[in-house]
């Protein structure tokens, strides 16, 4: 992208020219932490993905050069199952208009997807998905619950115990 630089009188500064590659954005989101196994895409309207988390390239290469992947036929089964989802609840990816919430099973593990449009009144249109599987955050919790329950019943047994012992005693 090259624009024109002015000062405030109008006088011309110079051209200040931005380069960034599709493939620096997959790279961004690769380094980003989505849970532990969660996943992060970005798709145009038409359900191709621009850049996504996983490591399958967003393009494929056809005799007639390289194509675009479809998210709903991504390798990634969180990435192939959101969008899927979303097409079926939403009907098409140009009805989110908003930033929109919702849940789906995939291998009997729920997912949590937030999906939000990013336009920038320049021709951008995106849509932007989160997908984070229930078990990533959910996963210390039940931890706890676990270490909770058997210190419980030890210390049930302990107080049964010493309640056995006092009461031969008495």
């Amino acid at each position: 992208v090259l624009r024109p630089v002015y000062d405030e009188t109008g006088g011309f500064l110079g051209v200040l020219g931005i380069e960034f590659s599709l493939g620096q954005l997959s790279d961004f989101l690769r380094g980003l932490e989505i849970g532990q196994t969660g996943h992060a895409f970005i798709v145009e309207r038409s359900g191709e993905i621009v850049a996504s988390s996983a490591a399958e390239a967003p393009f494929f290469s056809t005799d007639e050069g390289e194509q675009r992947l479809f998210a709903g036929d991504s390798s990634e089964p969180q990435i192939q199952s959101a969008a899927r989802r979303s097409l079926a609840q939403f009907g098409s990816f140009e009805r989110i208009a908003k930033s929109q919430q919702f849940t789906y099973s995939l291998d009997g593990v729920r997912h949590f997807v937030q999906v939000a449009p990013l336009q920038d009144g320049r021709g951008l249109d995106w849509l932007i998905f989160v997908v984070i599987p229930e078990t990533d955050f959910m996963g210390p919790v039940y931890d706890n619950v676990r270490t909770t329950v058997l210190l419980g019943t030890l210390i049930l047994c302990g107080a049964i115990f010493v309640g056995v012992v006092t009461a031969r005693y008495i």
